[in-house]
This record gives C-alpha cells, sequence and structure tokens, in this order.
C-alpha cells in the first residue's frame, strides 16, 4: 500500500467565476512521482474564502475541527502548499493537528511560513523590500547554503543548491527551541526549517515540486518526505 499524502486545498475561481479548492498540476504529479497517492484536504467551514480576508472567517467551531480531523487521519503525511494567496485557518488547524499527531508535514513556500508561525508569537513574516530577486519564474532564480548535520544537509549531500523562487514575503526569524533553521539564501534570508527534536516537521520557501523533473535535489527532497510517511504506514 502507498502513502496516502494529504495536500491542503487552495482557493481559486474559474473563468466562470465559480470558486473551487484545487491543488497545482505540479504538485499533485510530483507525489506520484515519488510514490505517494495524492487526496486533497479541504475546509470544513461554510466561507467564502475566495473574497473574505482572513480576520474577516470566523474561527472554527468544534465540530468543524472535527470534521477536518477526520480528514487527516485519512493521512500518512501532510503537505502544506504555496499559493498566490495567503494561507488560512483551516491551513494552521491542520498542519498544528498533524504536528501533534505525528504525520510527517512538508511545509512549501508559505506552508514552511505557516510551520514557522505555529511555534513562534508575534509578527515574523515580512514582505522583501525592494526589487524582489525571490520572484522568478525561470527554472533556477538563486542559490541557497544548507546549513551542515541538519537533516536537510543529510538528504542532499552538499553544501549548496540553485532553486526556484516564487515568493515575496519571508520569514525573519523562528522559535529556535523548536526548530533549526536548515537553508538560506544568499541575501541572508531563512529559505528552510526542520524541527530539532527530529520529529519529521519540514520547510522549505522554493518549490522542489516544480523541479523534481529535472532536479536530482529537488527529487531527494520528495523522496525523503515519502520515505517518513511510508514508516508511519507501517505503525
Amino acid at each position: 500500500m502507498k502513502p496516502i499524502i494529504g495536500i491542503i486545498g487552495r482557493v481559486d475561481i474559474d473563468e466562470d467565476h465559480y470558486q473551487m479548492f484545487c491543488s497545482y498540476e505540479k504538485l499533485r504529479r510530483a507525489i506520484q512521482t515519488v510514490g505517494g497517492v495524492p487526496i486533497l484536504l479541504l475546509p470544513t467551514q461554510q466561507v467564502d474564502y475566495y473574497h473574505l480576508s482572513n480576520h474577516e472567517i470566523e474561527e472554527l467551531t468544534e465540530e468543524e475541527e472535527q470534521d477536518l480531523i477526520q480528514e487527516l487521519v485519512l493521512c500518512d503525511g501532510l503537505i502544506i502548499p504555496g499559493g498566490y494567496r495567503w494561507f488560512t485557518n483551516f491551513d494552521l488547524f491542520l498542519a498544528k493537528e498533524a504536528v501533534k499527531r505525528k504525520i510527517p508535514v512538508l511545509g512549501i513556500c508559505a506552508g514552511m511560513q505557516v510551520l514557522a508561525i505555529l511555534e513562534t508569537e508575534g509578527q515574523i513574516i515580512e514582505k522583501i523590500k525592494g526589487n524582489d530577486p525571490h520572484f522568478s519564474k525561470e527554472k533556477y532564480v538563486h542559490p541557497v547554503t544548507i546549513v551542515p548535520h541538519t537533516h536537510l544537509s543529510k538528504v542532499l549531500g552538499t553544501s549548496t543548491i540553485k532553486v526556484n523562487s516564487r515568493h515575496r514575503y519571508v520569514v525573519h526569524h523562528v522559535n529556535e527551541e523548536v526548530y533549526q533553521v536548515n537553508a538560506y539564501s544568499i541575501d541572508g534570508y531563512i529559505e528552510g526549517i526542520e524541527r530539532k527534536d527530529g520529529q519529521y516537521v519540514m520547510g522549505v520557501q522554493w518549490h522542489p515540486e516544480s523541479m523534481a523533473q529535472f532536479d536530482s535535489y529537488a527529487r531527494k527532497i520528495l523522496e525523503d518526505f515519502i520515505d517518513e510517511t511510508r514508516k508511519l504506514k507501517k505503525v
């Protein structure tokens, strides 16, 4: 049996202005390529997520939380994807519950920021000032330095990689009691985090799912995540 990978859905709107929740196609295909079975996790609130901002959305009720947990327990791993819109309350809840239940979690771009927020008080996200060298549609945008003796460094087996980059916001610090920063950009921004206690909770600011077909390091990150979910599958 292959591991079931829950992907948090992202709100969008079609050409007829009907709202939908969906997954990026490259993410779906990348998970299948490395041996996972992707499923979409959907919100349980009756909320207009597309037009409302986060502060306008009511807190989850106990029933809505329990419904989300029913979705989550179907999964052997959780992916918190990036997106052009901000994450919402059900992202945070699913991430918190996955960590609590020791389900492997991979946060991508905004998903990494979700993981950082879970363990850190105060405002830790800021917009990149001036000309943004971190948002481009190029296959490779900038190098990333991998911190030695981290789990990520063991997975990749190198000290530097080149990554794509499609973000305008960054995490300027993390809770150092919980997280180890495992990667930095050349201009000093945090590009990756992992839990210090050994539990598989990994975040990267770039998009390995978009590089998996042509970049061995990106593929290694996804394969490592799937390997961790297989461990849970055997329990």
